[in-house]
């Protein structure tokens, strides 16, 4: 994975492009400092979809990342300021909370609605 914590506690995002076809030099996007791991993987999920036009290179599908492209699909759209800012809170409140650990990509409808709350 990309986001590392470092010794002082805090937050590295260390994202990889490939290899520069001129230099052969790894290509490197590095950025520190990140007070939660959350926002750092947030930053990382942000970086891969508006910079690098891909989803995260892991095989793991992140709750984070999945709402980076709700988000983007919002822009599109040109949704109101109220349902953003609704959506923000749920995702904030409730599914980035409860889902932080999954892997969405293996995650089914089943599974959601078989999701006992308590």
């Amino acid at each position: 994975m990309a986001v590392i914590k470092q010794d002082d506690g805090l937050w590295l995002v260390d994202i990889s492009d490939g290899k520069s076809s001129l230099t052969g030099k790894r290509i490197r996007h590095r950025k520190s400092n990140f007070l939660t791991k959350k926002e750092a993987e947030e930053y990382e999920a942000y970086y891969r979809i508006h910079k690098l036009n891909q989803i995260q290179n892991t095989k793991k599908l992140t709750i984070s990342s999945l709402y980076v492209m709700l988000k983007e699909e919002d822009e599109l759209r040109g949704n109101k300021r109220g349902t953003i800012d609704t959506q923000n809170s749920y995702y904030t409140q409730y599914v980035s909370r409860f889902f932080e650990n999954a892997d969405m990509s293996s995650v089914t409808i089943q599974d959601v609605k078989n999701i006992e709350i308590g």
